[in-house]
């Protein structure tokens, strides 16, 4: 059985930013609002849990955001999946 392949990942960011009503170009961006940080959060926790790519690329691919960021990035999106106060 060939491995599984994945699409795009900036088919995922599209798909994210339409989710939560924003563009892929704020995606992407340094802006710290909660109503950007957190779909950005969700694309790394999909990138790093489901495509297992590493926080350092992650970050790199997301626009050279640090692994530690990419990491913390994760961490709050799993909380929030939990329940958890994120």
């Amino acid at each position: 059985m060939p491995p599984r392949r994945h699409r795009p990942w900036r088919e995922e960011a599209a798909e994210i930013a339409a989710k939560h009503g924003i563009t892929v170009d704020q995606l992407l961006s340094r802006s710290r609002s909660r109503r950007v940080t957190w779909p950005r959060q969700e694309l790394m926790w999909r990138m790093c849990a489901t495509r297992r790519i590493s926080p350092a690329r992650v970050g790199q691919l997301l626009g050279g955001w640090d692994r530690t960021t990419v990491r913390h990035a994760v961490q709050r999106h799993e909380a929030r999946l939990s329940g958890g106060a994120a």
